[in-house]
């Protein structure tokens, strides 16, 4: 990637970027060279294969391998992989042969056909090796005019919601207009679930997430205050506040009466942000109710956590009194976990500090009797 005129990595405006059938969407510039965290990425159906970024005479994709399996799945179908680099890689310029030469050398033969064909058939047949690549290329461009259209309608709010009340009020979250909000919302049920799992309370977090200011932020947590006053219900947006560094959404969303032991398709969604809850988070859930030793297919949270190396979770949960010695269902333990990463820690250097901590409560504790 070429640099600008000023010494800085050249910016673009990301309007709809696709990875192997998933996008995210963003209305901000953002600095292609940095891109190295994770990223949100939102199932679209109707789109496939790579999506490229577009406005400049360089084209490039993101190019985010990890595993499937390993991805965290959360509310409205997100995935996102915690760790996973996204590569920025320029398309190929090659293929001009096949792409150029090739297609024009078959329109030649369809007109010389159409030309020196006596029969009617052969002529109709000349017709449509004429017109079809510009059907094809019609049906393409009204095809990504309307995914480009419910790309823009999103990022405005709107293309999540029907009726004009709820798409109205769509705009006015992003917008951070707390007068429409008062005028509007007791109107219509602020609950109503829109495409792709979406709900006004959703869309608030979601916008408290993606804010690139600290002041969005503060203006974005004022919309979900205003929406908790209206009825709005605060669960739609625990699963986003979860797993963000700041934790005053997520304060704000339990103070309200949020549930912390909240399931999506009948499975705690605390499983699905373990790799990336902050201690901080975890704390609050747990003062505001959470269970610390529940399960999900039959594995308990202390041992999944552990599974993903989040020592400083597994400490937190044994300071209140988690019980570590219950094993998964096929006989794995913490204990064995944590024997696996003090192993790791002998060949990579000091054990963390929260993995003593860990091991230290492992010992203290006996062993859960059987029958």
């Amino acid at each position: 990637m070429r640099d600008d005129a000023s010494g800085g990595s050249r910016q673009f405006p990301l309007t709809g970027l696709m990875t192997n059938q998933y996008q995210t969407i963003t209305d901000r510039p953002i600095e292609l060279a940095a891109i190295t965290s994770p990223l949100n990425l939102d199932p679209d159906p109707i789109t496939h294969g790579h999506r490229l970024l577009e406005g400049t005479r360089e084209r490039y994709f993101l190019d985010c391998r990890g595993d499937r399996r390993n991805a965290i799945r959360g509310r409205a179908g997100k995935h996102s992989w915690p760790g996973r680099r996204c590569q920025l890689k320029r398309r190929a310029r090659d293929g001009s042969v096949f792409f150029v030469l090739v297609p024009a050398f078959l329109l030649g033969l369809a007109v010389l056909l159409y030309v020196f064909s006596s029969t009617t058939f052969w002529k109709i047949a000349a017709l449509l090796v004429v017109a079809g690549p510009g059907l094809y290329m019609g049906v393409n461009q009204i095809r990504n005019a309307s995914i480009d259209y419910r790309i823009r309608q999103n990022a405005l709010g709107r293309g999540y919601f029907s009726g004009s009340t709820l798409k109205s009020l769509g705009a006015a979250v992003v917008e951070r207009d707390l007068a429409a909000l008062q005028r509007l919302g007791p109107s219509v049920d602020l609950n109503t679930v829109g495409e792709r799992g979406m709900t006004l309370m959703g869309l608030a977090a979601e916008q408290i997430r993606e804010a690139a200011t600290p002041e969005r932020a503060a203006s974005g947590l004022l919309v979900v205050q205003a929406l908790l006053k209206l009825g709005a219900k605060p669960d739609a947006a625990l699963d986003t506040a979860m797993t963000m560094a700041d934790p005053e959404l997520l304060a704000t969303l339990l103070a309200a009466g949020a549930d912390p032991n909240q399931l999506e398709d009948g499975q705690p969604v605390i499983f699905a942000r373990l790799s990336t809850l902050p201690v901080a988070n975890l704390r609050l859930l747990i003062e505001h109710g959470l269970n610390v030793d529940i399960m999900s297919r039959q594995s308990p949270l202390a041992f999944d956590t552990a599974q993903k190396r989040r020592w400083d979770l597994v400490a937190l949960l044994a300071e209140h009194h988690a019980n570590l010695l219950v094993p998964r269902s096929d006989g794995r333990t913490v204990a064995q976990e944590v024997a696996a990463g003090m192993a790791e820690a002998a060949t990579t250097g000091v054990p963390a500090p929260e993995l003593l901590q860990v091991q230290s409560a492992l010992q203290v504790r006996e062993p859960v009797q059987v029958d």
